[in-house]
């Protein structure tokens, strides 16, 4: 990657100014390929008012090699007034080391790192390797980045200029990704160029969106016009502009290459023109034209990532080039020796280096790996040793495991994943060469690369001798399955006895914190104690998941966690918890460009906020329905299950969940009871027998005082008489003893319905006043009228708590003021929101307003 020399250099060109051309004439100065290009200007400009205005504003511009985009990229440069300006571009042989190019973009504003908060400096320093510590929290990291340049903008607004994404490694991606997705009024432009197509994955979905198209043929006329060095003949121009489809770079390249003849039409054209692929060779034509030495110090320029001069002349000492040799390489304006070393084009360094013979690309790497501080370099010494490598050498596979080692350390994941898969292609023993394939796969779905994971294990398939082994392919491939949204394909693997899961879950909560394979062991556990229905179990391995990926910085396993914990707390009914799960979970896949919006429906349907509820779900099955993610509708029939009983509309309750959580052993367990009450309140007496059966399958291998009054409940529901009432004591005797107050307050409702039914008032209203109380307390609004509604027919009223204040505030309003209403300052609601400091003064700001109060005290009396 390549960052600009004056990166922290603020830019103070007028808009307009330099290489502004009126009525869309040619653009002097190198500016030719912005002809025609006055929308994308128009947006450009747009972008850079935002930024000045105090906003912010994103901008990823797409297209293919040579339309245009670095040119569009130098344009918002020069257009920048009294912005600071950071540049940087993505390299292809770097896109392996975690964090560099983070490390490059905020090397300008280090110095404001004692301004972060404690958490968030600990983070970014370990991610960019400036001190030491455990692997760090991804977010965090994340959410320091965005502080960071949220400071520095406060001084000057920003403008962040990244070139050739898709080249950038995949940790540094993913944090300008999540701080693209999370600016708001932070005074800061991000303009993105990304190549396409491309191999690999780019992570801006979700941000705006530019393509960079052909030119029209009468601005590319002008354009090849302009370039040519004679005249150009019509029917020339049209079948060069036919065959590069209007592509800027082409058009000036070969408007260069051809004679006058040709250009004239007196000489034919080559057949086909050099486009595409062939482009690259133009560039290599150029190069091949160059001294030996000064071909052999491209290569060298183009195989180092760095781009350290010091680095390449210590190379060119091995390699047989000094100094001298980059005159002719600097006047054909191919390569700027900076520091740092820069190719005029990226397709320049594309073509010098896969141009090279293999066995001279391993000759420059060894030199390289030579030139390279072992110390201050040492990660990138390995990979220059590995590529420079002939055959298996251990002491190469051994050196790259080390720097994977570093890379976890770090949070760098996708970093992790590279160094040991070329470590294990490296390796000359089977058994260590599995071993490294195995703990690649396992980094790779930790990164959220699932499909690169099952690729690594299908590679293996056969070769897996050793029983260990056998065990950790299957729990990667579980975990593949899960992060796919492969459910039934996940039951199936690890679902295992249940004996034996009681025993891994009893492991598991033994076993230390420490462990390099706890993060997804235990991610299997969470499975597990949810298939078992053991609701301690499932929250106390949900806290330690989400404890080990914030301190390891493993975004998928978080992400994960947070959904255990989502379940966990809301079958307990601790609604304050389960929303504040899904609020950060939602932040998350908001920063990662996804959606997740089944646990907002969730806490809807518990609160019994009815229109609300159904209308999110509405929009979460539509959603599920378009990305093919049909494990969410089991749980969107719980949801509706819940909504419905809270209500009393019994027929509506049970027709919502027509599979009844057959193919979803986590809601099968705590789910079940629901329908059993809803059966029998239809009179559907043999489905609710057949249910009970497998509620007590399985009360059994685990009779937690949650499954043990749960299935209490359930038979209490088909009893009659003394039985029945036998059971509901049952039944609330062992709820006392469970986590959270849901079942145990439906048991009291339940208790008392069955109590005024049997005529029996003043024993229901002692029930009937726990169970209101109990609801009202955990904000179960639908329960709590029904159990409200049951006292009444005893000829008691409910107590009934004063109204929330009602208010106009958006989502992320209303997330912001719970927080400050609760006593979190700015910057920890921003940690934990995802925002900015700055982001939460503007909305706090907006919210006092809204709701009229001039203090936190006054807006804590003010929210619900």
């Amino acid at each position: 990657m390549e960052i600009s020399p004056s990166a922290s250099d603020p830019v103070s060109h007028e808009r307009g100014g330099a290489g502004a051309a009126p009525n869309g004439g040619i653009l002097p100065h190198g500016h030719d390929l912005l002809v025609g290009r006055q929308d994308e200007r128009g947006q450009i400009d747009r972008l850079l008012e935002a930024a000045g205005d105090g906003m912010s504003a994103v901008l990823v511009l797409q297209g293919e090699p040579g339309i245009g985009k670095t040119a569009l990229l130098n344009y918002a440069i020069e257009s920048a007034r009294g912005l600071h300006l950071v540049r940087l571009v993505g390299i292809e042989s770097e896109a392996e080391l975690g964090f560099a190019a983070l490390h490059q973009l905020l090397l300008p504003f280090l110095g404001r790192l004692d301004l972060l908060p404690g958490p968030q400096r600990h983070a970014l320093g370990t991610a960019l390797g400036l001190r030491g510590g455990g692997s760090p929290d991804r977010f965090l990291v994340g959410l320091a980045s965005l502080t960071l340049l949220s400071v520095a903008a406060t001084e000057r607004p920003l403008l962040c200029v990244v070139d050739d994404v898709q080249w950038l490694d995949q940790e540094s991606a993913a944090v300008l990704a999540f701080v693209a997705r999370r600016l708001s009024v932070d005074a800061i432009a991000m303009l993105f160029a990304v190549q396409e197509p491309s191999e690999r994955h780019v992570q801006l979905q979700g941000l705006p969106q530019l393509r960079v198209r052909g030119l029209p043929p009468a601005d590319a006329r002008q354009l090849l016009a302009s370039a040519a060095p004679s005249k150009v003949g019509s029917g020339v121009s049209d079948q060069i502009i036919a065959q590069t489809s209007g592509n800027p770079l082409a058009l000036i390249e070969l408007g260069r290459e051809f004679s006058a003849e040709q250009l004239a039409g007196r000489a034919p054209l080559p057949e086909p023109l050099p486009l595409g692929p062939s482009l690259e060779a133009r560039f290599l034509r150029q190069v091949r034209c160059l001294p030996d030495a000064t071909q052999t110090l491209l290569l060298a320029a183009a195989a180092d990532p760095a781009g350290d001069p010091a680095v390449l002349w210590r190379a060119g000492e091995r390699l047989g080039f000094g100094i001298t040799a980059a005159g002719p390489a600097e006047s054909q304006k191919l390569v700027t020796f900076g520091p740092p070393v820069r190719f005029r084009h990226p397709l320049i360094r594309s073509a010098v280096y896969h141009g090279a013979a293999l066995m001279e690309r391993k000759r420059v790497h060894a030199a390289l790996a030579e030139a390279t501080d072992p110390g201050a370099g040492a990660d990138l010494r390995a990979w220059h040793r590995a590529e420079a490598a002939i055959g298996p050498d251990e002491s190469v596979a051994a050196e790259l495991e080390q720097a994977a080692d570093r890379a976890r350390s770090r949070g760098g994941w996708a970093a992790t994943g590279a160094f040991l898969t070329r470590a294990a292609m490296l390796t000359p023993d089977a058994a260590a060469h599995v071993r490294r394939v195995l703990a690649a796969a396992a980094a790779e779905v930790t990164a959220g690369a699932p499909l690169h994971a099952q690729a690594l294990l299908d590679g293996v398939a056969g070769r897996l001798d050793d029983p260990r082994q056998h065990i950790a392919a299957q729990r990667i491939e579980g975990a593949i399955h899960y992060a796919l949204n492969q459910t039934g394909q996940t039951a199936s693997i690890l679902a295992a006895a249940a004996p034996l899961l009681r025993q891994a879950v009893t492991a598991l909560l033994a076993a230390p914190l420490n462990s390099a394979d706890m993060l997804s062991w235990t991610e299997v556990g969470c499975r597990a104690a949810g298939a078992l229905g053991d609701d301690d179990a499932l929250h106390a391995l949900a806290s330690r998941l989400e404890q080990q990926a914030r301190e390891q910085g493993a975004v998928l396993p978080l992400s994960v966690a947070l959904v255990f914990r989502l379940a966990s707390e809301l079958f307990a009914g601790v609604l304050s918890q389960a929303r504040a799960c899904f609020t950060e979970r939602r932040a998350i896949e908001a920063a990662r460009g996804g959606n997740c919006e089944l646990g907002q429906a969730l806490v809807l349907a518990w609160r019994g906020q009815v229109s609300e509820a159904r209308a999110q779900a509405a929009s979460v099955e539509r959603v599920a329905g378009e990305q093919g993610q049909g494990w969410k509708l089991s749980w969107l029939e719980y949801a509706r299950s819940v909504l419905e009983l809270g209500t009393s509309n019994y027929e509506e309750a049970l027709a919502a969940v027509p599979c009844a959580y057959e193919d979803n052993p986590l809601l099968s367990a705590f789910a079940l009871p629901d329908l059993i009450e809803a059966a029998v309140r239809c009179g559907q007496r043999a489905f609710a027998e057949r249910a009970v059966e497998r509620v007590a399958r399985h009360a059994a291998p685990s009779p937690t005082p949650l499954a043990l009054g749960l299935l209490a409940r359930s038979r209490a529901l088909l009893a009659d008489g003394s039985d029945a009432e036998t059971l509901y004591q049952e039944a609330i005797t062992h709820l006392r003893q469970a986590r959270g107050s849901a079942h145990l307050a439906r048991a009291h409702l339940l208790y008392g319905e069955w109590l005024r039914r049997a005529r029996r008032r003043r024993d229901a209203r002692e029930h009937l006043r726990i169970a209101h109380g109990l609801f009202e307390e955990m904000g179960a609004g639908a329960f709590a009228q029904r159990a409200s509604l049951e006292l009444a027919a005893t000829g008691e009223t409910a107590r009934r708590r004063a109204p929330a204040h009602s208010s106009n505030l958006t989502p992320q309003e209303l997330q912001v003021a719970a927080l400050a209403a609760a006593g979190s300052t700015n910057p920890e609601i921003a940690s934990q929101l995802f925002i900015s400091p700055k982001t939460v003064d503007y909305h706090l700001g907006k919210i006092f307003r809204k709701l009229d109060v001039g203090s936190r005290r006054q807006l804590a009396r003010a929210i619900p």
